[in-house]
């Protein structure tokens, strides 16, 4: 029994060792020929073979970089990065190499595509950022030089059609696109700017988010939608007039977890996409989705904990009924404080790894707040104190 118990232990611990715990991996992209995926891990961006296997770490800066993607030709990787203190456009080989910043402007500057004819468009806020809430669509060459703005009308998540007439995008206001079940006039819809006929059109679509438009071959739209729940992924057929075909099809059907992001190769027979913490890829001529096991062996490039002072940066402020209390989120933890300048000292009453934000007062002792710290998605959590005396919630 004794050698019995010994070698449970001893094989338990050698698959402890083997295995791995999960990622949070973000924002995947295929290459052209559906061979290769980029993604976002611990703020770098990271290639991994479409048929898994261990990761390669292609930049290793302190700053945040996500939102990769592959050029037409599979050579180069546009991504967001965070170096000089606000989101720029940035290239690097796709082999690696030291990263090319192409944007200096102090607004957030967000890579969404790459063109077939060598332009990377993003979204960014800058002349019409007093005006509208919603990103504008600019443009700029890979090899450098000065950006330029594509459209008047404002919106999220352009690209640009293989044949270069069409753009489709996002329009509607900066409703939280993880309201899946909201239905209003915030709602995001998928609209196309025909740039020969210089005429904008709407496709149709869902009556709740219909969000990330991407192009694959012989016309075909994919986009994402939370029509039934969760999003899903659909395609609709675009005509030689930018306008549909058909009605959305369906080719997921997620019921527990959203897909967030996807990609969709240039010759428009492979998909990646995000849903619950991994990548799954999919062929667009069969629709099985299949999860790509992803391994990460390199050392941890900063350390696990860090201790912070933070004395700016709360949002989501929330005051008691009867003002005595102030609740308040910073960096994804939710906090209490005293409404007194004399008193600084803080509370965290979420403590969790995962977000926590909007938090809003049921009454004085009871504070209700968002977290997804459950499934990934979004649910209502509710603290409440067990002490009915004086300040009971900030003991």
């Amino acid at each position: 029994m004794r050698k019995f118990l010994l070698a449970y232990f001893a094989a338990t611990m050698a698959l402890s060792a083997n295995s791995q715990q999960p990622l949070v991996l973000r924002q995947p992209a295929i290459n052209n020929d559906g061979s290769v995926v980029a993604f976002s891990y611990q703020g770098d961006i990271w290639t991994v073979s479409a048929s898994g296997g261990k990761a390669t770490r292609l930049t290793i800066h302190e700053a945040y970089e996500a939102n990769p993607v592959f050029s037409p030709d599979g050579k180069q990787i546009a991504f967001s990065g965070a170096r000089f203190g606000n989101n720029d456009v940035f290239t690097i080989p796709a082999g690696g190499g030291i990263p090319k910043r192409l944007t200096y402007h102090s607004g957030q500057d967000v890579v969404a595509s790459w063109t077939q004819n060598d332009k990377i468009l993003f979204s960014t806020s800058r002349e019409f950022k007093l005006i509208e809430r919603p990103t504008e669509v600019y443009t700029i060459s890979p090899k450098g030089g000065t950006e330029s703005r594509v459209l008047d009308a404002v919106g999220f998540d352009p690209v640009l059609s293989p044949d270069g007439r069409f753009l489709a995008f996002t329009r509607g206001d900066i409703n939280p696109v993880a309201r899946q079940a909201y239905k209003g006039s915030s709602n995001r819809d998928i609209w196309i700017y025909d740039t020969k006929n210089k005429t904008y059109a709407q496709l149709p679509g869902f009556a709740t988010n219909d969000i990330l438009p991407q192009w694959g071959s012989n016309g075909l739209l994919y986009f994402l939608s939370s029509n039934d729940g969760s999003y899903n992924l659909y395609r609709l057929k675009i005509g030689a007039d930018g306008k549909a075909t058909n009605t959305p099809e369906k080719l997921t059907d997620h019921k527990d977890e959203s897909i967030r992001s996807y990609s969709i190769s240039a010759d428009g027979g492979s998909i990646v996409f995000e849903k619950d913490m991994n990548f799954y890829t999919l062929r667009t001529n069969n629709g099985t989705a299949k999860k790509l096991d992803v391994q990460i062996s390199a050392d941890e490039r900063l350390d696990a904990t860090e201790q912070r002072t933070l004395s700016t940066g709360a949002n989501d402020h929330a005051v008691s009924p009867n003002g005595k209390m102030i609740a308040f989120t910073l960096r994804g933890e939710v906090f209490i404080k005293e409404a007194d300048k004399e008193r600084s000292r803080s509370i965290n009453v979420s403590n969790h790894p995962f977000r926590d934000v909007e938090p809003a007062w049921l009454n004085d002792s009871t504070l209700l707040f968002c977290s997804d710290r459950a499934n990934g998605n979004f649910d209502m959590y509710l603290y409440r104190s067990s002490d009915t005396t004086e300040r009971s919630m900030y003991r």
